[in-house]
């Protein structure tokens, strides 16, 4: 574990090349927080312009940041939220672009940087990943085929209830966990409630699991690919109802 993943579970500020803190989200601020990163999930290489690709990803912000100046709000604000400084920037001689907190001066390799620490503080997982278009299509069909099996995942006003519920820690102090803690913390209660069930299943007698494993509360749960898990579960379906004759849709 490095001190980006420990101060992330503890809740405290990164200090960026010694002089700079960046602060983690708490789930109070969470709205306004998700309405500012937009900024930092675009995927600049999706063009596959090679004048895009060459840019540093601050360089592209300013770029679109002249078609729209709503990219330059999202930006100082999520900046503010995560230095609790104000934010300057100026073009040096060369056309590269500084920003200043303080008298901390941020380099556009800095940013890159400190663009990649935002998202693992705050548990965004950024896809770069330039995809086919067939993928691109068949990933899409998954998910709405999961909506639709499943329903809609728990919205956050109903994680936060039912953590509240489960963990019985009450919501004044809920609402200044950081979305780090909070969404770790719930996805270590889920898997904690389905390795109960599988254990008690298995010494139950009831089913029989072989040789194989099963999970324990301190497992460690490994960091997936977000499409993997609903391409497959789409496949599968499809398989068994070509298999049976069946029609979905």
């Amino acid at each position: 574990m490095d001190n980006l993943e420990l101060n992330n579970v503890f809740g405290k500020p990164y200090v960026f090349k010694n002089k700079l803190k960046l602060y983690p989200i708490k789930l109070i601020k969470t709205p306004d927080f998700y309405d500012v990163v937009r900024c930092l999930l675009i995927n600049k290489n999706r063009e596959q312009n090679v004048e895009v690709i060459k840019m540093s990803y601050l360089k592209f912000l300013f770029e679109l940041g002249k078609q729209d100046h709503n990219v330059f709000r999202m930006l100082d604000k999520l900046l503010r939220m995560v230095l609790h400084k104000e934010v300057g920037f100026k073009v040096d001689e060369k056309g590269k672009i500084l920003l200043f907190a303080d008298d901390v001066v941020i380099t556009e390799k800095d940013f890159d940087e400190i663009k990649n620490i935002i998202l693992k503080q705050n548990c965004i997982k950024l896809d770069e990943e330039i995809l086919d278009p067939e993928l691109e299509k068949k990933i899409q069909e998954a998910k709405e085929f999961m909506n639709r099996r499943n329903g809609k995942m728990a919205e956050l006003e109903q994680k936060i209830i039912a953590y509240h519920c489960e963990t019985g820690r009450p919501y004044e102090e809920i609402a200044n966990y950081t979305i780090y803690q909070f969404n770790k913390g719930i996805e270590r209660l889920n898997w904690i409630k389905e390795a109960d069930a599988i254990n008690t299943a298995k010494y139950s007698g009831f089913v029989d699991f072989g040789n194989a494993n099963t999970p324990s509360w301190l497992s460690h749960i490994e960091d997936k690919d977000p499409n993997e898990d609903v391409l497959m579960e789409k496949e599968s379906f499809d398989k068994m109802a070509t298999d049976m004759g069946l029609a979905y849709k």
